[in-house]
C-alpha cells in the first residue's frame, strides 16, 4: 500500500468524523412579520401607544365621536388628559355637566396585530352616575365590534371608584382600530376616566 493512498484514506476518515454539519436554510428559521410585531411590541414599544397617558398629552389617540359637538357645548362637556390617573399622574377623562340627554365621546388609535392570534385587553376605569342611577357606560371596541364594557353597577360616586376591564379577543387583520367609548343616556352630571390601556399577545 502506497503512502499516498494511506494518507488519502486517513484524511477522508478524519473529514467524516469531524465534519461540521451544514447549517439549515436560515430563511426557514426567520420569524414571520407577525412574530416580529409581537416581540417588538411586547418588549419595547407596546401594542397600544401612550396607553397610560403618561406623556401628559392625548397623541396618538384621536377623537372619533364627540356629541354634543364642541365648541357649542364646551361649557358643559370637557375631555382630555387629566390628573390624577389610576395610581399615576394622568388618565383620559370626560366631564359632563348636564350637556345633553345623550352624550357620547370616543377616542381611538390604530394598532398592529397578527391575524387569527389571541390577545388580551386590559384597562382601569371609573364612571360616576350623578346619583341618578346606572345610566353611564364604558365600551371598548375593535374595528367597531364591542369586545368588553362596563357593568351598570360600575357607575358609582362621587367619590370615584376604579374598576378593571379585561377580556381576550382574536385579531382579524394586521391593523385594527382600538376605540374607547363613553356614553350617558340621560341628562345628568357624570364623569369618566380610563388609564393603563394595554393589549398583549396571549402566548
Amino acid at each position: 500500500m502506497s503512502l499516498t493512498f494511506f494518507l488519502t484514506n486517513i484524511l477522508a476518515l478524519l473529514s467524516h468524523v469531524f465534519a461540521i454539519p451544514s447549517l439549515p436554510d436560515q430563511k426557514d428559521h426567520q420569524p414571520t412579520s407577525c412574530h416580529r410585531i409581537d416581540a417588538l411590541d411586547t418588549h419595547t414599544k407596546r401594542i397600544v401607544a401612550n396607553g397610560n397617558f403618561e406623556t401628559g398629552s392625548l397623541a396618538p389617540w384621536k377623537p372619533i365621536v364627540i356629541y354634543p359637538p364642541l365648541p357649542d357645548y364646551d361649557d358643559w362637556l370637557s375631555l382630555g388628559v387629566r390628573s390624577p390617573g389610576y395610581n399615576s399622574a394622568y388618565a383620559f377623562a370626560v366631564n359632563n355637566t348636564i350637556a345633553s340627554s345623550y352624550v357620547e365621546v370616543s377616542i381611538g388609535q390604530n394598532v398592529s396585530l397578527c391575524p387569527d392570534k389571541e390577545y388580551r385587553f386590559t384597562a382601569e376605569f371609573y364612571m360616576t352616575d350623578g346619583g341618578l342611577g346606572p345610566q353611564t357606560y364604558v365600551d371598548i371596541l375593535m374595528d367597531d365590534n364591542r369586545i368588553v364594557g362596563s357593568n351598570a353597577s360600575d357607575a358609582i360616586g362621587p367619590p370615584v371608584v376604579w374598576f378593571s376591564l379585561s377580556t381576550t379577543f382574536t385579531a382579524n387583520a394586521t391593523r385594527a382600530q382600538l376605540e374607547l367609548r363613553f356614553v350617558a343616556t340621560d341628562i345628568m352630571v357624570n364623569k369618566w376616566a380610563i388609564d393603563n390601556v394595554a393589549i398583549s399577545p396571549v402566548w
